[in-house]
């Protein structure tokens, strides 16, 4: 070894013990350090916030408005624990971080508050002994101001917690969204404004203080900050100005407004005033307007495609991979292609436009898939932490929240809507905003879910209503009207929203060059006739789940009118290929409005409509009008190669699409085709003589049951993977218990 190496290696040797002689002689400041730190107002507003959030966070994510799944709700539940232990393990770390980081930020700003006062008013600071507990319990009251004012403005959110609980919890809520409101809710948290900050007449010596301050630092810096301080400012007040008008042979914009469980009777100016009068002024309205199946996913499918949902091949709300991995030729596709720039943006039922891709460019839409669903309903149950996640950056932070039926947010939605609107407004566009907030639980933020009902309500539906079909549901009329109210309350909320968007439309310029369609995905049951219940897609009596508002608004044509013809969803597709000049599929189902919209008579024609899959209790479908059907957890599972969707077993498809009940209307008659594990039956019903469908005629009127079966079972051997078999649809190659025989 050479003697250039032995200084090397002599140091290498002695690395060690002087590394051991720094850190003995550094180790008290450390500790003085870490003991400051630990006790530090920051480190215990985190600790604070920590442990009310892991309290409240504890119980089973099965909640207890959701145990009329009966005893498969401790199934579930306990597949829940084992199958997706790594996303709950995941999710209580995050709740962990995200509690330490927000109740550091109030400690801190609490502590500094403290700080600030004293120094304002010329007085030393606080011992730690004094700041520490005062920086506590200024944190614990900052959180519960910003606590009560969350609940005042979305009280939905804290119901299960606070009013469902009863008691001193449900006389809390109740007074603090009826007393207070958002309104006292303000004055507190402006009142500990005023009690924190320096008084007024110290301002002119803190700014002097402050500005000696900033002569420390090197002009440059300071320079700099101000400058990006400018633009900053600049950047957030800055709008985009109105675009210039188009030539007429250029393609004119599409904006859809739609809304999830919208009745037709609920575009009414009482309840919809901007929308209303928007369809009244400037579009044309269809008033007889149908969808062929009540539920989100297949029925936005036959919207943007104009094909039935045998045709498409996605009839239901989960379906199997390889039933949608595949192109279905929709219209937002063929815009794109033809040179539009498409987008849609939703909240909760939304998922449907990320789980399928129907051609749109850019989506700012929820996930929907098991996990996702896990991670929203854990969110929901850290109630400290909703006031600072249920926040436009929790959104951002925490896409699950989109997924949360009780956050869905009509003002963030069209704020979201309103910034796409700008980024896509170099024309033509496409771009469909889907408001859910009037999908069960019918949860509107303040003032809306209470506009239209009682104050002086106390049942269980003061605040939204399951989603869920409990065993004890109550029918009773004031129980009725209360829902009703808070139904018609989230449509306030997505009126508002929509007119948001269409004075933003109109700010930029681009009212006179953008098509409007207004439209509802499916209706809503809401207990309309005895017997019935709430929600959609599970029977076909009456029409209110699939009678839907329709109004198309071409500016080029001035021509604001009702139509009475019969139209329906399919139509849509067909309508705005001939209105924008693209070249439509050949296989389309439904026929172009265009026509009507100019004044032309629609033609005669029978419509059809098909029920989709149960999912929990079904009371509005009695055990006589079924065909034997597993339970959602036994003909459901996750697909875990898919990112945890839910879809249906493959051995279940077939028994799943049996059971569904089908419809044709013709003028005013309408038939269902019912099967039962021993037969077919048919219902016959006089739609204008019995409009909600309580009696059958079908034996008064043997000619009209012909002539519709006539109609509808052409329309049902549609479906290439279905054939009449002992008067049952049944599928093609695949034998079914009680149709065949071996059941009987």
């Amino acid at each position: 070894m050479t003697a250039t190496r032995i200084p090397t290696l002599r140091a290498w040797g002695r690395a060690p013990l002087l590394a051991a002689r720094a850190v003995r002689r550094a180790a008290p400041g450390v500790a003085r350090v870490g003991a400051r730190w630990l006790g530090s107002p920051a480190v215990l507003g985190g600790a604070y916030l920590l442990v009310i959030t892991a309290a409240s966070a504890s119980g089973p994510l099965v909640s207890e408005t959701e145990r009329v799944l009966g005893d498969n709700s401790s199934r579930i539940e306990a597949w829940v624990n084992v199958r997706f232990a790594d996303t709950i393990l995941a999710l209580k770390i995050s709740f962990a971080l995200t509690a330490i980081v927000v109740g550091a930020a109030l400690g801190a700003l609490s502590g500094a508050a403290i700080e600030l006062r004293r120094w304002s008013d010329g007085r030393p600071p606080l011992r730690p002994s004094t700041l520490l507990p005062a920086s506590l319990a200024l944190t614990v009251v900052l959180h519960a101001a910003i606590w009560v004012r969350a609940m005042a403005a979305t009280p939905q959110l804290y119901a299960d917690q606070w009013y469902g609980h009863g008691g001193w919890r449900a006389a809390a809520q109740i007074f603090i969204t009826d007393v207070l409101g958002t309104r006292g809710a303000d004055c507190i948290l402006l009142a500990l404004f005023v009690l924190l900050a320096p008084p007024p007449w110290r301002l002119p010596a803190l700014l002097r203080r402050a500005a000696a301050a900033l002569r420390r630092f090197p002009p440059g810096l300071v320079a700099g900050l101000g400058a990006l301080a400018l633009a900053a400012g600049l950047l957030t007040l800055g709008r985009p100005g109105p675009v210039a008008p188009r030539s007429p042979e250029h393609r004119p914009n599409i904006l859809i407004l739609g809304a999830d469980s919208f009745r037709d009777e609920a575009l009414d100016p009482r309840v919809m005033p901007r929308l209303s009068a928007f369809a009244e002024r400037h579009g044309v309205r269809f008033s007889d307007a149908h969808v062929s199946m009540a539920r989100t996913l297949s029925s936005w499918v036959t919207t943007l495609t104009g094909r039935y949902a045998h045709h498409h091949g996605l009839r239901s709300m989960f379906p199997r991979w390889e039933d949608h991995d595949h192109d279905l030729d929709t219209l937002p596709g063929r815009l794109a292609r033809a040179g539009y720039r498409t987008g849609v943006v939703s909240d909760y039922a939304g998922d449907v436009f990320s789980s399928i891709d129907l051609g749109f460019q850019r989506a700012t839409v929820p996930h929907f898939s098991f996990g996702e669903v896990i991670r929203a309903r854990g969110f929901a149950r850290a109630e400290p932490l909703l006031p600072f996640l249920h926040t436009r950056l929790g959104r951002r932070v925490f896409p699950p929240l989109r997924e949360l039926p009780h956050c869905a947010d009509t003002g963030m939605l069209a704020d979201d809507a309103i910034a796409m609107l700008r980024d896509l407004r170099a024309s033509p566009f496409f771009l469909t905003v889907f408001f859910s907030a009037p999908h069960a639980p019918y949860a509107a933020a303040a003032p809306y879910y209470r506009r239209f009902t009682d104050p002086a309500y106390r049942g269980r539906y003061r605040y939204h209503k399951s989603s869920w079909i409990a065993p004890d549901e109550i029918t009773e009329a004031h129980e009725v009207a209360q829902i009703r109210g808070l139904y018609q309350g989230t449509l306030a909320s997505v009126d508002e929203g929509a007119g948001k968007i269409l004075d933003e439309l109109g700010r930029l310029g681009l009212a006179a060059d953008t098509i409007v369609i207004v439209l509802g995905d499916h209706g809503e049951n809401l207990v309309d006739a005895p017997g019935r219940f709430y929600g959609h897609g599970n029977h076909l009596f009456g029409d209110h789940d699939l009678h839907i508002p329709l109004v198309i608004a071409d500016p080029r044509r001035d021509a604001a009118r009702v139509e009475t013809g019969v139209v329906t969803n399919l139509d849509l597709a067909p309508t705005l290929y001939q209105l924008t000049g693209v070249a439509p599929p050949a296989d389309l189902d439904g026929i172009s409005l265009a026509p009507a919209l100019a004044g032309a008579a629609l033609p005669q024609r029978p419509i059809f409509a098909e029920t989709e899959l149960w999912v929990g209790l079904q009371p509005d479908v009695k055990s006589e009008l079924r065909f034997p059907c597993p339970e959602f957890i036994d003909y459901a599972e996750v697909d875990g190669a898919h990112g945890d969707d839910i879809v249906i077993r493959r051995e279940y498809e077939a028994v799943t699409t049996v059971a569904r009940h089908r419809m044709v209307r013709d003028g005013g008659w309408k038939l269902l085709y019912i099967p039962t594990a021993t037969q077919v039956l048919y219902q016959l019903f006089d739609t204008a003589a019995d409009p909600e469908n309580l009696t059958d005629v079908s034996a008064a009127h043997p000619e009209v049951v012909s002539r519709l079966k006539g109609l509808l079972w052409p329309w049902m051997l549609q479906d290439p993977k279905m054939e009449e078999r002992r008067g049952y649809l049944a599928p093609r190659g695949v034998k079914i218990p009680e149709i065949d025989g071996s059941a009987r």
